[in-house]
């Protein structure tokens, strides 16, 4: 995955045992080429009702902290974007930010209509439909695995305690590599170029998220 593309999960931006995701034993997915590996972790991860996803991504010169919950209709978490915190929501209808005066500063807002948001949720953008922040777990996983180029074997690593298979994609000098657990579901644990990193877990919790309105209570953030 090129550096653009892993940063676009900011602008979209397992299974569990027992939901395997119709994948092969574990015991012969080292077997698997790089390709049905890769088709039966989306599999699993499409399978699974919610998302985590936690690292950073380089967009546009800044480096995003992301910390979010996906299901395929809702979402919840936080951005820190410059040092400004952000908490996000969607309700499957809308996407919705909240921040404080200093995190709309990080992000560039200098008029008086722009800081006016400070505090309160405001509307980001519609479901569905592209905008700056907009988040579900359909399109990250769209994006994640719509690769540049053919992922190949790399042998295998541990990743947050787990035993998983590398399969690394080159393109154009740029590599990115996916960590799929090698045992278990197929999931989609790590993937990462050399700007960009998101860790990826999986719940079988249903995500519910109320809609929300007027004013809120901004997390803190480092910028000033």
């Amino acid at each position: 995955m090129r550096p653009r593309r892993i940063a676009a999960l900011v602008s979209v931006a397992g299974a569990l045992a027992a939901c395997s995701g119709g994948s092969t034993p574990a015991k012969g997915r080292a077997a698997l080429s790089a390709a049905q590996i890769l088709a039966q972790s989306r599999q699993a991860m499409s399978a699974a009702p919610t998302l985590d996803v936690v690292g950073d991504l380089f967009v546009s010169g800044t480096t995003v902290g992301a910390n979010l919950r996906l299901s395929a209709t809702a979402a919840t978490g936080t951005l820190n974007i410059n040092g400004g915190k952000f908490l996000v929501r969607s309700d499957g209808r809308y996407h919705y930010l909240c921040g404080s005066r200093a995190a709309y500063i990080a992000l560039g807002a200098t008029t008086a209509a722009q800081l006016s948001r400070a505090g309160r949720w405001v509307v980001s953008g519609v479901a569905g439909q592209s905008s700056a922040f907009a988040f579900d777990k359909p399109r990250l996983l769209e994006v994640a695995f719509s690769l540049p180029g053919p992922a190949r074997k790399a042998g295998t690593t541990t990743f947050a305690g787990r035993s998983a298979l590398v399969l690394k994609v080159h393109q154009g000098g740029a590599t990115t590599e996916l960590d799929v657990a090698a045992t278990g579901p197929p999931l989609l644990l790590r993937i990462a170029d050399s700007q960009n990193s998101l860790r990826f877990n999986t719940s079988d919790r249903q995500l519910i998220v109320r809609t929300p309105s007027g004013r809120c209570h901004p997390p803190a953030s480092t910028s000033q």
